[in-house]
């Protein structure tokens, strides 16, 4: 938060009106330090920011302004380190960060002072093998990168050069396969991936090579479903596709070939109906935003995995042919927050419970 006096800086709050504060000036005076990528791991909060003399580096804090401290200045002096996409493994802390030396790659901490380190020199030398999508799973994470022969494929890694691999070239030779779309579920992560003899489609692995696959090829042949808004429930993976029939629509699989079916076609031809934001919320339920049809607009949908069970859950704006545009659908404690808007209340904060009883906005004032 910015007061207006000590620039954009780092605040705690407790759970009581008026107890926000700043917790420290870690940029003293009116600059910016410019905490980012807030992430909890071992009962402290690490965060990326900049005191004006180590350039932008790893800190971390217990909650009180003595325990918030420089943690690893990955590129010494002034120059920044740049660590970036911090995301907390079984015992790791992972991260990407440049030394100087190596280019951007992948580094870890196990929270004890002075165990930031660089796990692997993936792409050699100065190069940088850009890791990106970091994505935990057990004590190991997944990511995306570049080593400089095979192009832009899926990595493991679970804190040791050793066990920092390849899963596998899925587009053969120095082509990308780009994964994208990292997802857990369970042990075994899904993903989008393109080969050159299908197109982009989904895909799916358990962290070796021979258990890394492609689940259907959606669109067959060399064209692409271009799966997205992936969500994993408790035993279902829900997404959006296109099969090159039925445009854009809401899929569903339970990680097998003859188990990935097209959910319903919810704007019914080859239009699509602009599935986003899907979200889990209990069992293998979902909520997300979609269009049925110009009059409707977009709105906030439900499904249960079936065609009968997939219907419009709200309409937030009931004006014809205006949306709701449901945004930012979050979960909390069996809650379903998100923005919606309305002809009368405009655009404010809205809250779903479970049984699918929608109220009327959370005015803020």
């Amino acid at each position: 938060a910015d007061d207006g006096s000590n620039g954009e800086e780092l605040w705690r709050a407790g759970n009581t009106p008026g107890s926000a504060a700043l917790l420290k000036d870690i940029f003293p005076g009116s600059s910016d330090s410019a905490p980012q990528e807030l992430t909890l791991f071992g009962g402290r909060v690490y965060f990326i920011a900049d005191d004006g003399s180590h350039g932008v580096e790893l800190w971390r804090t217990d909650g009180t302004t003595g325990g918030t401290t420089l943690f690893a200045d990955i590129q010494s002096g002034a120059s920044s380190g740049s660590p970036a996409q911090l995301t907390a493994a079984d015992g790791r802390l992972f991260f990407t960060a440049d030394d100087g030396t190596n280019g951007v790659e992948l580094w870890a901490t196990d929270g004890a002072s002075g165990s930031a380190a660089l796990v692997k020199d993936i792409a050699g030398g100065s190069a940088s093998a850009n890791p990106d999508r970091l994505t935990p799973i057990g004590d190991k994470v997944y990511f995306t990168a570049d080593d400089g022969t095979n192009g832009i494929e899926l990595w493991v890694s679970d804190g040791t050069a050793a066990g920092t691999q390849l899963v596998k070239d899925i587009n053969a030779g120095n082509g990308n396969s780009a994964p994208l779309q990292l997802t857990a579920r369970g042990s075994r992560l899904f993903f989008s991936a393109y080969e050159s003899g299908s197109g982009g489609e989904l895909w799916v692995t358990d962290g070796t090579a021979a258990g890394t696959h492609m689940v259907k090829d959606i669109n067959p042949g060399i064209n692409s479903s271009d799966p997205e808004a992936l969500a994993a429930t408790e035993t279902l993976l829900f997404f959006a596709a296109y099969d090159g029939v039925n445009g854009r629509e809401l899929w569903v699989t339970d990680g097998t070939e003859a188990g990935t079916t097209l959910v319903k076609d919810i704007w019914p031809g080859s239009s699509e109906s602009y599935i986003d934001e899907i979200v889990a919320l209990a069992g293998d339920t979902v909520a997300f935003r979609a269009t049925s049809d110009d009059a409707t607009g977009e709105e906030l949908w439900y499904s249960d995995g079936t065609e009968a069970g997939t219907m419009l859950l709200a309409d937030l704006n009931t004006a014809p042919y205006e949306s709701g545009d449901p945004y930012e659908l979050t979960v909390v404690n069996g809650r379903l927050f998100f923005g919606g808007c309305h002809y009368i209340y405009q655009c404010e904060l809205w809250v779903l419970t479970f049984n699918n009883t929608v109220y009327l906005p959370l005015i803020i004032k």
